[in-house]
């Protein structure tokens, strides 16, 4: 326990024993809840995606992941499976994916765009990310129960929470069995507070500039 970076996370207190009332599966929230998910993008390694789920009282689930495939296609297609009919209000990817191609000046945000999918991206300040993981796994509502929980599902997710670990020299989290866990402090920074879902069922956009290189359409459903 003294080298993970983590020591906060108590299995039997935020790993979900049961089904929530009200859902489908582990897999399924309701659909008022507020959907988010971040994207640790990769190109030799598998693709790793978190999703969040939050509930009109503010509780967070972590609810599904995938790590899969590193080809675009077949990810951004389960992505828009798992999302479909919820209302999705924010979903980011590592900046690397918005480099540009020096020959054309598109990049990976533009692939994803042909998918239906608008991102922004990502934070990659992890010390204060881990800082803010930490507090919200010690974190209590007034029922004294943990405000962040995570589906008993999630394979690569909770393998990381137990290997996730300190190297004793540098006193940094070594970069190894961490792609969940990226995609959580970002998540958390973020900010995972919950969104009343739009009245109109039809998408409702709006135009913002992506780090200052093109706009793209930000997507909510």
């Amino acid at each position: 326990m003294a080298g993970l970076v983590y020591r906060e996370f108590v299995w039997d207190m935020h790993v979900l024993a049961d089904v929530p009332a009200g859902w489908e599966d582990y897999h399924r929230p309701p659909k008022n809840y507020t959907i988010r998910w971040w994207w640790d993008f990769h190109t030799r390694l598998p693709q790793a995606v978190l999703f969040f789920a939050t509930d009109p009282h503010g509780t967070v689930y972590v609810f599904d992941e995938l790590f899969t495939d590193n080809l675009i296609s077949p990810v951004c297609e389960s992505i828009n499976s798992k999302t479909e009919g919820y209302f999705v209000c924010q979903s980011e990817i590592d900046p690397f994916a918005l480099i540009p191609n020096p020959v054309d000046g598109t990049c990976i945000v533009d692939d994803l765009a042909a998918y239906g999918l608008y991102v922004n991206p990502a934070t990659k300040d992890k010390r204060r990310g881990i800082n803010a993981v930490r507090q919200r796994l010690a974190e209590r509502g007034p029922n004294g129960l943990p405000t962040i929980y995570f589906s008993p599902n999630l394979k690569e997710t909770l393998f990381e929470f137990t290997h996730y670990v300190y190297n004793i020299d540098k006193q940094e989290p070594i970069d190894k069995d961490d792609h969940m866990m990226e995609n959580l402090y970002r998540a958390v920074l973020s900010g995972l507070g919950y969104v009343e879902p739009p009245n109109d069922s039809d998408y409702v956009t709006r135009r913002q500039t992506v780090i200052g290189r093109s706009e793209h359409l930000i997507s909510f459903r």
